[in-house]
């Protein structure tokens, strides 16, 4: 007993080994047995995962990249800024590769998406984010719109949505104080704001953009929020009087209030260049408008409401359009990449996200979060964004997301209306359209 003691651990340890591999029989597996000896660990194993991102290049990412990479030394990740000729070609490729066993671990993805992809993507495991710990952090169109068969498929590092757009000078030129807080509201002073030509009748002010799919931005976001406010059940409701109702109230600035027509410019360069009071728009056209014009004096504030009826509680109805991270079913790294974007969604990272991001920009990327939201009510653009997160929701037909065959389909709907066909025949087309592809969103 006295050896044994004064004997060197190490050398106990390498007796004990070697007394233990003698009685091996030949032909075993040894990298296996070596894992079931309780004192020997097995070397970590190293993982690289593959992010493919979309708007923001790797410089955003690196930082934040570098100290999970120290926290997790055998996880190595790379980032990638995709190119894409079109968010649509984008979106093909993405869904391609996934079936075909080649794509990313990680993959930025619009909220639209999910059903679609949802075969092809990994569900978050409940050990890195319970469905509880989802709804508390993150904003209700994320909880809705993520969400598929009762499983959650990505994880949102930023929000956004429409918001109204409206040129101040205009608004003071006019005598108007204050935006419009409703859609009847938002039409007479769309009309107010209009100026015409004497002689030739052409607008030389619009007073808003809207009406028309050719040349306004978001056109499917706006008249998709119309059937949102409207409580139309998308697609199935397509043919009821509430989405006739809300087409021919959409259709009517130009057929009858005449206060955009399609002559006038892309709607986004028209507000730049000062030819239109109001448009609608998401956060980020705050820097494609700022880069036509930094000069052009705007602000932004909630959309409009389907006005109440007297005794009427008023109800609330934003839209939402936002891009959310996802992991490959496929990958064989799925919870370390998991536990990769449970780390980006951290209050802490998140802010540092949107730090390296306005850097390259006026401001990062709205927050997800909704313990982040006030932190945003002090910006000038964002606050009625934040506000509206909410009560937010949003369908297929969300425009700058890669589904033109949906936003074709609502363009193929404001046409016909604008043309004088019948209405009816065009919502029936529109739905027919809608469901056979398949994809309804949320």
């Amino acid at each position: 007993m006295e050896f044994t003691k004064k004997l060197p651990i190490k050398k106990i340890f390498l007796t004990s080994l070697l007394a233990y591999l003698a009685i091996i029989p030949s032909g075993c597996n040894l990298s296996r047995i070596l894992q079931a000896i309780p004192f020997i660990k097995p070397p970590a194993k190293e993982v690289t995962l593959t992010y493919w991102g979309l708007f923001e290049p790797e410089e955003v990412f690196a930082p934040l990249i570098e100290d999970y990479q120290k926290l997790h030394p055998d996880v190595k990740i790379e980032y990638q800024q995709r190119a894409f000729s079109t968010l649509a070609q984008h979106k093909e490729t993405l869904l391609t590769r996934f079936r075909e066993g080649t794509g990313p671990d990680i993959a930025q993805i619009h909220n639209t998406w999910v059903p679609q992809f949802a075969s092809e993507l990994s569900p978050l495991p409940s050990s890195i984010m319970s469905s509880a710990e989802f709804a508390t952090a993150f904003y209700l169109p994320a909880q809705n719109a993520l969400s598929y068969q009762g499983q959650l498929y990505a994880i949102p590092l930023m929000y956004d949505g429409l918001m109204l757009f409206y040129n101040t000078e205009h608004f003071e030129e006019a005598g108007i104080e204050q935006p419009p807080s409703d859609w009847e509201e938002f039409r007479r002073r769309a009309v107010e704001l209009t100026e015409t030509d004497e002689e030739t009748d052409k607008i030389t002010q619009a007073g808003a953009a809207v009406g028309m799919a050719s040349n306004i931005s978001h056109f499917s976001d706006i008249l998709g929020l119309m059937f949102a406010q409207s409580k139309i059940d998308f697609p199935a409701g397509l043919t009821s009087r509430g989405a006739r109702d809300a087409l021919t109230f959409y259709t009517n600035f130009v057929t009858k209030d005449k206060v955009w027509d399609a002559s006038l410019p892309y709607s986004v360069h028209a507000f730049a260049n000062g030819q239109v009071s109001m448009i609608f728009a998401p956060s980020w056209r705050v820097f494609d408008i700022k880069n036509l014009n930094p000069g052009l004096k705007f602000a932004t504030t909630a959309v409009p409401q389907i006005p109440s009826l007297p005794k009427q509680e008023p109800t609330t109805v934003n839209w939402a359009t936002f891009w959310a991270e996802a992991v490959n079913l496929d990958s064989e790294n799925a919870d370390e990449a998991w536990a990769f974007l449970k780390f980006l969604s951290e209050p802490e990272n998140m802010r540092r996200l949107y730090a390296e991001e306005a850097k390259l920009r006026e401001f990062g990327e709205p927050y997800s979060r909704v313990d982040l939201g006030d932190v945003l009510l002090t910006n000038d653009y964002l606050a009625p964004l934040i506000d509206g997160a909410p009560t937010a929701t949003s369908f297929i037909v969300a425009d700058a997301s890669g589904n033109d065959v949906y936003v074709d389909a609502v363009a193929a709907a404001v046409n016909s209306v604008l043309q004088g066909k019948d209405i009816d025949q065009a919502l029936e087309t529109l739905k027919t359209t809608v469901e056979r592809f398949g994809q309804v969103g949320q």
